[in-house]
């Protein structure tokens, strides 16, 4: 979509109101704004009316069966430069140029730009001198680009202000070539020919400082053999490593460290300090250990040894030794498990029986945690928690009597009651239904069931509803297509309130009676008219209203 401004564009428009204008057509003489424009295409527009309301602006013009210019942006108007309410009436519109949007020279022939300036080609200035001023805070700039369709550019810009820099910067001669490039400061160049004088370069950082001798000298060179005349090395100077002698830190521990005796020298993985226990200055005899008092003092000694020859295992344990370390374990039997660390009486290792022979004690613990076996015989009931409620007591209810509306019942044992199934009335095994079949003289699937006295009941083939409103949830819908009426010719609804409005006839077997066609439409409503849509083909009308 591009601004575009012709001559000769000028149509008229009835549209009222501050929306879409509808274009009626060019007057003569002009075109059309599609024509001069364009589709899609914006423009400066103008809209006069018969009764002097104007609107100056920008607007979008659209292709369409009958043309549009929308008023997307409001310049001046009369309207407090606001978009117009138009009245009815024929308004001209076309195509102008208006004055805030012209470039104008001034009394003194300069001509200022409010906002940027895009040149389509190239741009020769003969004045001499060009002034770049920023209209922000920051410092001008000029950007060049590599292509006209790349985003890579260069910038040429300035100190900032508060560098107070007001020198020039010249460029070079064209020397041996035409291009001559210039010296940056970050980045890696070769200078040919280029002769530094006062000042010279004292020092060169890079990740150190090297500083040059202040009079005529030579320089050591690291690939190179030099010989040192008259040079001072200490410790404190030499920083880094030697090849196979890393020793130049620990060898200064270990230099400062005082003569004691039976003390050792050790490292802790960064220096070296004396030990902080004492050795003998002299070897022990055969047979003895070195042993610690706990404070420092290492010293041989004899070890001791006891009388313990052989370690057996007795009754219940397995395991010994006559030399070394000596190992007993407990032995599983029957009824005892034996694990790494604990011993278990396992009960479940007791053989299985049913039999009220097979034994004639239980096991019990008293209170004491006293172990004992207690006789069958002499356990009473009493001692148990009785949640089954086991009684011995009888009731006084000597026969159940089936009464009203059951059946059955019993003077001994077990007795049982059941409902006695009646009209409208079925008994399952475990339910009791109501069965509304048993009232009606004229039943069928899908009626509706009415009262017709106390104890009768018909299924309505044709339900009459006498109410004062009836109220649906639900959907109503036909049973068949096209077969059924809502109203008849001498019975008619007094009023039909509806949303919107579907008519279709392609459910007949014939079309209508005036073409024999078949068609698909839509009545909706709108705040000022009514819409007539074919579902068919997506066509859209409006319906003609007069008012009266």
């Amino acid at each position: 979509m591009a601004l575009v401004v012709n001559d000769r564009v000028k149509e008229t428009s009835t549209t009222t109101g501050t929306g879409t204008l509808s274009l009626a057509g060019a007057v003569q003489g002009f075109e059309t704004f599609v024509a001069g424009i364009g589709n899609s295409n914006t423009t400066y527009y103008t809209i006069v009316n018969e009764d002097g309301a104007f609107e100056v602006g920008i607007g979008t013009v659209t292709d369409a069966g009958t043309d549009t210019l929308s008023r997307t942006t409001i310049l001046s108007s009369s309207n407090s430069d606001s978009a117009v309410n138009f009245a009815a009436g024929t308004k001209d519109v076309f195509c102008t140029l208006p004055a805030s949007k012209a470039v104008i020279e001034d009394a003194s022939n300069n001509v200022t730009l409010p906002a940027d300036l895009s040149v389509g080609d190239d741009l020769t200035i003969e004045g001499g001198v060009i002034d770049f001023k920023s209209n922000s805070g920051s410092p001008a700039a000029l950007r060049m680009y590599c292509e006209v369709s790349n985003a890579h550019y260069q910038t040429l810009a300035p100190q900032p202000h508060s560098a107070a820099a007001s020198n020039t910067l010249r460029l070079p001669d064209s020397g041996d070539s035409g291009t001559q490039d210039l010296v940056a400061v970050d980045i890696s160049q070769t200078l040919t020919n280029k002769t530094l004088t006062t000042p010279v370069i004292s020092s060169i950082s890079n990740t150190g400082t090297l500083t040059l001798p202040t009079s005529t000298d030579t320089l050591v060179g690291r690939a190179t053999t030099d010989t040192l005349t008259n040079k001072s090395i200490d410790a404190s100077q030499l920083t880094g490593t030697v090849a196979n002698a890393r020793l130049d830190a620990q060898l200064q521990d270990v230099a400062g460290l005082a003569t004691t005796a039976g003390k050792i020298i050790q490292g802790d993985g960064s220096n070296f300090a004396l030990s902080a226990y004492t050795l003998p200055t002299s070897d022990g005899s055969a047979g003895k250990v070195l042993t610690t008092d706990g404070s420092g003092a290492v010293t041989f000694e004899t070890p001791t040894t006891g009388d313990i020859t052989s370690v057996v295992a007795g009754s219940g344990l397995t395991g010994g030794a006559t030399s070394g370390a000596a190992t007993l374990n407990v032995g599983a039997g029957n009824l005892i498990d034996v694990q790494a660390d604990q011993v278990d009486v396992d009960l479940s290792e007791l053989t299985t029986s049913t039999s009220n022979a097979d034994g004639d004690f239980f096991v019990v613990v008293d209170s004491s945690n006293g172990q004992r076996k207690l006789t069958k015989g002499n356990i009473n009931n009493s001692g148990f928690n009785n949640d089954a409620g086991y009684t011995t007591n009888t009731g006084d209810i000597t026969s159940v009597v089936a009464g009203s509306g059951l059946t059955g019942g019993a003077t001994s044992g077990a007795a049982t009651l059941n409902v006695g199934a009646g009209t409208g009335i079925d008994v399952a095994a475990d339910a009791v239904s109501v069965d509304v079949s048993d009232f009606m003289t004229n039943g069928s699937n899908n009626r509706v069931v009415t009262a017709t006295g106390a104890d009768g009941m018909n299924a309505e083939a044709n339900m009459q509803f006498d109410g004062s409103t009836l109220t649906v949830t639900g959907d109503i819908v036909p049973g068949a297509n096209d077969s059924h009426d809502l109203g008849a010719s001498d019975n008619v609804w007094r009023n039909l309130y509806t949303g919107d409005l579907h008519l279709s006839n392609e459910a007949k077997s014939e079309g209508n009676a005036v073409d024999g066609t078949k068609g698909s439409w839509t009545i909706q409503e709108g705040a000022e008219d009514l819409y007539l849509f074919n579902n068919k083909s997506g066509k859209k009308y409006k319906f003609k209203l007069e008012e009266v």
